[in-house]
């Protein structure tokens, strides 16, 4: 436009208009945007484009001289979007949560403790017979019925002890119904520490048993009936 008199411009030249921000001395923000993973300052994201807007609006000459002044700074961390894989400043803070969350930490059940197994169980094919060493006897269980060192050790055509062991194993075996198999049955000498040479002199006798024979060993402590019934394993 034209200048008049006493604007301070000369009559024929343009006067340049100075545009003032809308928001007076406001400056505009900065957005720096984080990796929440590393901490480090990223590229921004770049948006999706509208398929309704594929031109974008060239800023004004306003916003161009709030973009001068000096900006403020401002932190947001990039999280993924829901929606694809394009970025979004904050707004899902509940994802990143998930993505820096501990795995969780799995713990096993409770073991079961299991009954004792006792010396026979039915349907089993193995059976122990007990024998104990004592001093001057040994003990036939579960009768409990006590031989003497003397009889322990007789030929084996008039030993009492053998002859009650092959009793016993023939009445097991009579027991088993028709089409069941044969019971495995094994001899085991119970020996406490001071009564090894009883078990030295019973235990070749024994030999004209034709089953497994086998020797454990007792502490002072320990209980032969709970032994022989199985609840000690």
């Amino acid at each position: 436009m034209p200048g008049t008199p006493g604007n301070g411009a000369p009559r024929g030249q343009a006067v340049a208009a100075t545009s003032m921000p809308a928001n007076g001395s406001r400056s505009a923000d900065v957005v720096i945007y984080v990796d929440p993973l590393t901490g480090k300052p990223t590229a921004a994201p770049r948006p999706a484009p509208s398929p309704d807007n594929e031109t974008t609006e060239r800023p004004s000459s306003e916003e161009s001289d709030n973009n001068q002044r000096t900006p403020r700074l401002r932190v947001v961390p990039v999280t993924n979007a829901s929606n694809g894989d394009s970025y979004a400043p904050g707004g899902n803070e509940s994802s990143m949560r998930d993505r820096l969350a501990p795995p969780p930490v799995f713990t096993p059940p409770p073991r079961r403790l299991t009954a004792p197994r006792p010396a026979w169980v039915h349907g089993g094919r193995d059976w122990t017979i007990y024998v104990e060493c004592r001093a001057s006897e040994v003990v036939l269980y579960p009768s409990q019925q006590t031989f003497s060192l003397a009889q322990a050790i007789s030929a084996p055509a008039d030993n009492p002890l053998i002859k009650a062991i092959q009793q016993m194993i023939v009445r097991r075996q009579s027991s088993r119904r028709p089409g069941e198999p044969p019971y495995h049955p094994q001899v085991c000498l119970l020996v406490r520490p001071e009564h090894i040479r009883t078990f030295l002199t019973v235990y070749p006798a024994l030999e004209a048993l034709p089953v497994p024979k086998t020797r454990r060993n007792l502490d002072a402590d320990d209980d032969v009936i709970s032994i022989v019934t199985g609840a000690v394993p």
